[in-house]
């Protein structure tokens, strides 16, 4: 055992919610995508995204992440939250194993003033306070095994992360923020990300009425960590097309289709490719272009780094 409890640094990309294309005209299709990179909150590479929890635009329900980036949405009845989320007894949350620490019925939502308590069947809790707005962040999970990980943050988010004993007086392990985009492991070890600034500009002009709009933001491109460097690709809508894993190099592409969600059409790993034909329904009426759900975008991690000291 490397340490009373080991630190990971993990983070996941969460694609945006976009169109395959909005518009025919290229200038409109890039106004109409900057409106709505611009108005999404999680998008890109996210640290930890399980980090917050609380409501916005997209739903009327109380949303928690799972760090593998899935969502669960509760209606908040009393102090009570109802899972609104569709279920089913079987998922691959705990691995391959069926069982009932991954039955999402068996969690619990529990909201007390300004905190909110949520217990999974696996004997995980997490606790979240009230920070702005709708928006509740996650202050310490305690695990299985007693011991317990604090979150610490400053005006820039996500500061410290520190694995502790149940009474906080002793101190396993922690990993600190240092800059916008540098960590540092009480073992030494560091991880830099870097990133590189993006735009996206449109403009829709008829009849003497014009708009214009610039939407800069920046992409993560590389991320290294003591053992290696991954290195991040995106098309011109800003999905990720490639991701130089160490073992496990992947690369995709997108469909394109006019008032669609942007769903993978190609996928290739080390065993091969794979296509994903859009496929119409055996009754669809005639005339209608309804299309099966196929894969969105994948969510993968990057300069994921275990941080570890020994008991001290």
């Amino acid at each position: 055992m490397r340490g009373a409890q080991d630190l990971v640094l993990k983070r996941t990309y969460v694609p945006p919610r976009i169109l395959g294309r909005y518009d025919d005209k290229d200038e409109v299709d890039h106004l109409l995508l900057a409106k709505e990179l611009c108005q999404l909150n999680t998008k890109g590479w996210v640290v930890l995204p399980h980090l917050w929890a609380g409501y916005n635009r997209h739903s009327a329900y109380f949303q928690i992440r799972d760090p593998q980036g899935f969502v669960l949405e509760f209606q908040i009845e009393g102090n009570k939250g109802i899972l609104k989320t569709a279920t089913f007894g079987c998922t691959n949350l705990r691995g391959e194993s069926a069982s009932s620490s991954g039955d999402l019925r068996n969690i619990q939502l529990l909201a007390e003033g300004n905190s909110v308590t949520v217990n999974w069947p696996c004997g995980l809790e997490r606790h979240y306070l009230r920070s702005y707005g709708g928006t509740y962040l996650l202050q310490k999970e305690i695990l299985s095994n007693g011991k317990t990980i604090r979150y610490e943050y400053d005006s820039k988010g996500l500061y410290k992360i520190v694995s502790s004993d149940p009474m906080a007086q002793k101190t396993y392990a922690s990993i600190t923020r240092s800059g916008d985009a540098h960590f540092i492991g009480s073992d030494g070890r560091e991880v830099d990300l870097v990133y590189e600034l993006r735009e996206v500009k449109g403009r829709y002009k008829k009849k003497g009425y014009e708009e214009k709009l610039r939407w800069q933001f920046p992409v993560m491109m590389k991320a290294s960590n003591p053992t290696y460097i991954n290195t991040v690709g995106y098309n011109e809508r800003t999905l990720l097309n490639s991701y130089d894993a160490k073992n496990y190099p992947v690369s995709c592409s997108y469909s394109q289709d006019k008032n669609s969600p942007a769903r993978i059409q190609t996928f290739s790993n080390p065993a091969g490719s794979f296509s994903f034909p859009t496929i119409l329904p055996l009754q669809a009426k005639k005339g209608a272009q309804r299309r099966l759900p196929i894969p969105t975008a994948f969510r993968r991690s990057i300069a994921s780094t275990n941080f570890s000291c020994s008991k001290r």
